[in-house]
């Protein structure tokens, strides 16, 4: 009977030894960036071995505790630490940044129901940031535009053409502020070149047509950015800051002869970031810090964009307060501007948002006899929105989306021929059809094709004119 007790003892300690080990051994099946395990998780006791017959169950648990919590805490020493990616990794060494305010393209023809007033833009700008150290930046900025188009002052049609390029190296050093937060200011020094030629088509009310004229400049520039960075989740940031830009070109000829322009404000910031100490291989694996056994599918680290309960950022929200400063003359700008946007995925690939707008721009610009015209205007809209998105791989998708809004437009312009004041009621169909890219998990950008239409867009005297937008733009964004 005492070799028989023995012998169940014995088993009891076994069975609980190799259930510890087996716990600790088991792979996880968290994220060890996004789903970081509790800090018990690998203490938590496995499950209990059947107890022996009543006769023997008073000296079992002694002697299971005595035999098996060495095995078990020796097992679970072995264990593969792996600790969690800091909230805020932002600034380390290898990690790549783009930031909207230095990205952007778009290609566009405006044209309107009843007037001649027509637009063709195209603008492209690129700009990358790599931290070379940990908190420490370089980057690059290139830029190109083009603009074509015929519009109205208060009495002339005036066709106008410009080109301008930019090419810039960028220097920035970020400063973490907690766990969630960072301040990242960054200088860039450039060469810039612009012409623009402005050409009188019509007028009207007696106006006297102005010569034609041409302007260009060419020289150095630089552009200092210092926006408080929040970091809401892993690569994808949003942020507030000044800006002070000036241009050390002088324009020569035309109505801004010797002109430099200095730029001051603040503006509101969308990036996102990739790269750094954690990496992806090619079997779609993320390899860390951690070793051996940190490795976890892609598919667990994080929620495919598009999962229920996602909450959107873009560039369509924007916020900016700014100023424009021309020296030896008397034009200058003011603008401030409130754009906030969301979106919502209420369902699985399904998503509704809304866009607003609230606007105010008042300056004094100079036609081709140096005669000033002054201009003021504040817009509103509201812009319901309704998208789906169409996962296409695991780094694309297409996020089409109907936008439908109104909104009004107040403008006055007021010139030695007189003064044109609108009032206008405005209602609109946006679509759009971005291919997306997403790099890293809650961070995405592309660009798609759009059209814009006004289905209602009348002044205080009842003259409609609906203007049609053809085009296609970039967007940058994250997602909580």
């Amino acid at each position: 009977m005492c070799d028989l007790k023995w012998i169940l003892i014995g088993a009891a300690s076994l069975l609980a030894s190799s259930t510890a080990v087996a716990q600790s051994d088991e792979p996880t099946t968290r994220s060890p960036v996004h789903d970081p395990p509790p800090p018990d998780a690998q203490s938590e006791p496995g499950p209990e071995p059947e107890s022996p017959p009543e006769s023997l169950s008073p000296p079992a648990p002694a002697v299971r505790a005595e035999l098996a919590d060495p095995v078990a805490e020796q097992a679970e020493s072995e264990a593969p630490e792996m600790p969690p990616e800091p909230r805020v990794a932002f600034g380390s060494k290898g990690q790549w940044v783009l930031l909207g305010s230095s990205n952007q393209w778009s290609l566009s023809r405006r044209t309107y129901s009843t007037s001649s007033a027509k637009f063709f833009d195209f603008g492209a700008e690129l700009g990358i940031d790599s931290f070379v150290a940990k908190n420490v930046s370089i980057g690059f900025d290139l830029s190109a535009s083009f603009h074509d188009g015929q519009g109205y002052d208060v009495a002339i049609l005036r066709k106008t053409s410009s080109t301008s390029f930019e090419a810039g190296a960028r220097f920035g050093f970020n400063f973490p502020l907690g766990h969630a937060a960072s301040w990242w200011p960054r200088l860039t020094l450039g060469l810039e070149s612009s012409h623009t030629d402005t050409n009188d088509l019509s007028s009207s009310l007696g106006a006297p047509l102005t010569p034609s004229s041409s302007w260009s400049s060419i020289g150095p520039w630089l552009n200092f950015y210092a926006p408080l960075l929040l970091h809401p989740v892993p690569h994808f940031l949003i942020g507030f800051g000044p800006r002070l830009a000036h241009t050390f070109a002088v324009t020569r000829s035309g109505p801004y002869d010797g002109v430099q322009v200095t730029s001051l404000g603040a503006s509101f910031v969308i990036g996102g970031w990739w790269g750094g100490p954690v990496h992806e291989d090619s079997n779609g694996e993320r390899s860390a810090e951690w070793g051996e056994g940190a490795a976890e599918p892609a598919k667990r680290l994080a929620r495919a964009f598009g999962g229920e309960g996602q909450l959107v950022l873009t560039t369509a929200t924007n916020a900016s307060v700014g100023s424009l400063i021309y020296s030896r003359s008397s034009a200058a700008s003011t603008s401030v501007n409130l754009a906030p946007a969301v979106d919502y995925f209420l369902g699985e690939n399904v998503s509704i948002g809304l866009d607003t707008f609230v606007a105010y721009s008042k300056s004094t610009t100079l036609d081709s006899a140096g005669r000033a015209m002054h201009t003021s205007a504040t817009s509103f809209g509201l812009g319901p929105r309704f998208g789906v998105n169409f996962p296409l791989t695991r780094a694309l998708s297409l996020w089409p989306q109907l936008e439908f809004g109104f909104g009004t437009l107040d403008s006055t312009q007021t010139s030695l021929d007189g003064v044109n004041q609108h009032s206008r009621q405005r209602i609109w169909i946006l679509l759009s059809a971005p291919l997306l890219v997403h790099p890293s998990a809650h961070f995405f950008f592309g660009g798609g094709p759009s059209f814009f239409q006004e289905l209602f867009d009348k002044d205080q005297y009842d003259y409609e004119n609906d203007a049609t937008v053809v085009g296609a733009s970039f967007l940058l964004g994250g997602w909580l």
